[in-house]
Protein backbone atom coordinates (compact mmCIF):
# COMPACT_ATOMS: atom_id res chain seq x y z
CA UNK A 1 0.00 0.00 0.00
CA UNK A 2 1.74 3.48 -1.06
CA UNK A 3 2.50 5.75 2.16
CA UNK A 4 -0.17 8.23 0.92
CA UNK A 5 -2.72 5.98 0.93
CA UNK A 6 -1.68 4.30 4.32
CA UNK A 7 -1.62 7.84 5.90
CA UNK A 8 -5.07 8.87 4.14
CA UNK A 9 -6.86 5.65 6.11
CA UNK A 10 -5.20 6.35 9.39
CA UNK A 11 -6.78 9.86 9.04
CA UNK A 12 -10.08 8.47 7.79
CA UNK A 13 -9.29 9.80 4.13
CA UNK A 14 -11.36 8.34 1.26
CA UNK A 15 -8.28 6.21 0.15
CA UNK A 16 -9.07 2.28 -0.08
CA UNK A 17 -6.43 -0.22 0.11
CA UNK A 18 -5.79 -2.10 -3.05
CA UNK A 19 -8.45 -5.10 -3.79
CA UNK A 20 -4.89 -7.29 -4.10
CA UNK A 21 -4.11 -6.21 -0.86
CA UNK A 22 -7.45 -7.06 0.94
CA UNK A 23 -7.00 -10.61 -0.86
CA UNK A 24 -3.97 -11.20 1.05
CA UNK A 25 -4.77 -9.95 4.04
CA UNK A 26 -7.95 -12.39 4.42
CA UNK A 27 -5.90 -15.48 2.90
CA UNK A 28 -3.51 -14.03 5.75
CA UNK A 29 -6.57 -14.46 8.47
CA UNK A 30 -7.70 -17.88 6.92
CA UNK A 31 -4.58 -19.45 7.58
CA UNK A 32 -4.39 -18.20 10.86
CA UNK A 33 -7.56 -19.60 11.33
CA UNK A 34 -6.53 -23.03 10.22
CA UNK A 35 -3.21 -22.88 12.33
CA UNK A 36 -5.70 -21.94 15.34
CA UNK A 37 -7.88 -25.11 14.47
CA UNK A 38 -5.00 -27.60 14.21
CA UNK A 39 -3.82 -26.18 17.37
CA UNK A 40 -7.12 -27.20 18.73
CA UNK A 41 -7.12 -30.44 17.66
CA UNK A 42 -3.60 -31.21 18.82
CA UNK A 43 -4.64 -30.16 22.26
CA UNK A 44 -8.01 -32.37 22.41
CA UNK A 45 -6.02 -34.94 21.25
CA UNK A 46 -3.65 -34.60 24.31
CA UNK A 47 -6.92 -34.36 26.40
CA UNK A 48 -6.61 -30.79 27.12
CA UNK A 49 -9.50 -28.29 26.54
CA UNK A 50 -8.72 -25.10 24.64
CA UNK A 51 -10.40 -21.69 25.89
CA UNK A 52 -12.16 -19.89 22.37
CA UNK A 53 -10.43 -17.64 20.44
CA UNK A 54 -12.14 -14.51 21.62
CA UNK A 55 -12.04 -15.91 25.21
CA UNK A 56 -8.04 -15.78 24.97
CA UNK A 57 -8.34 -12.16 23.92
CA UNK A 58 -10.33 -11.76 26.98
CA UNK A 59 -8.01 -13.71 29.49
CA UNK A 60 -4.94 -11.90 28.26
CA UNK A 61 -6.47 -8.80 28.31
CA UNK A 62 -8.04 -8.72 31.59
CA UNK A 63 -4.20 -9.58 32.26
CA UNK A 64 -3.04 -6.47 31.37
CA UNK A 65 -6.33 -4.32 32.59
CA UNK A 66 -5.81 -5.44 36.06
CA UNK A 67 -2.06 -4.67 35.83
CA UNK A 68 -2.05 -1.44 34.63
CA UNK A 69 -4.89 -0.70 37.20
CA UNK A 70 -2.74 -2.48 40.39
CA UNK A 71 0.10 -0.03 38.68
CA UNK A 72 -1.49 2.96 38.86
CA UNK A 73 -3.12 2.47 42.23
CA UNK A 74 0.45 1.77 43.77
CA UNK A 75 2.18 5.06 42.38
CA UNK A 76 0.89 7.39 44.81
CA UNK A 77 1.85 4.74 47.65
CA UNK A 78 5.02 5.22 49.65
CA UNK A 79 6.28 8.30 48.26
CA UNK A 80 7.86 9.97 51.18
CA UNK A 81 8.21 13.97 51.53
CA UNK A 82 11.58 14.26 49.62
CA UNK A 83 10.99 16.11 46.32
CA UNK A 84 13.39 17.15 43.70
CA UNK A 85 12.92 21.14 44.33
CA UNK A 86 12.89 21.74 40.09
CA UNK A 87 10.18 19.38 38.95
CA UNK A 88 8.86 18.57 42.48
CA UNK A 89 8.85 14.96 41.07
CA UNK A 90 9.69 12.02 44.09
CA UNK A 91 13.21 11.38 44.91
CA UNK A 92 12.76 8.01 44.87
CA UNK A 93 9.59 6.54 43.51
CA UNK A 94 10.15 2.91 43.51
CA UNK A 95 8.84 1.95 40.17
CA UNK A 96 10.25 -1.27 39.43
CA UNK A 97 9.33 -2.15 43.07
CA UNK A 98 5.83 -0.93 42.60
CA UNK A 99 5.33 -2.84 39.12
CA UNK A 100 6.28 -6.14 40.83
CA UNK A 101 4.02 -5.68 43.53
CA UNK A 102 1.09 -4.90 40.76
CA UNK A 103 2.38 -8.39 38.86
CA UNK A 104 1.67 -9.78 42.00
CA UNK A 105 -1.62 -8.39 42.31
CA UNK A 106 -2.60 -8.82 38.71
CA UNK A 107 -1.44 -12.59 38.64
CA UNK A 108 -3.72 -13.42 42.08
CA UNK A 109 -6.62 -11.38 40.98
CA UNK A 110 -6.34 -13.23 37.34
CA UNK A 111 -5.96 -15.95 38.26
CA UNK A 112 -9.46 -15.67 40.45
CA UNK A 113 -11.34 -14.32 37.41
CA UNK A 114 -10.03 -17.70 35.15
CA UNK A 115 -11.13 -19.91 38.23
CA UNK A 116 -14.52 -18.30 38.24
CA UNK A 117 -14.59 -18.96 34.15
CA UNK A 118 -13.14 -22.78 34.64
CA UNK A 119 -15.82 -23.40 37.79
CA UNK A 120 -18.42 -22.52 35.47
CA UNK A 121 -19.30 -19.38 37.49
CA UNK A 122 -18.71 -16.70 34.93
CA UNK A 123 -19.15 -17.59 31.01
CA UNK A 124 -17.53 -16.06 28.35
Amino acid sequence: MPLGARRAALEGGDAAPSPLLLVVLLAAVDELRAERDRTVAWLTLLGLRAAESDANFVLFGTFAIVWFLALFCLLPVGLGAERDPDSGAPLSPQLGRKALIATGIAIVLWVAFYALIAFKILDL
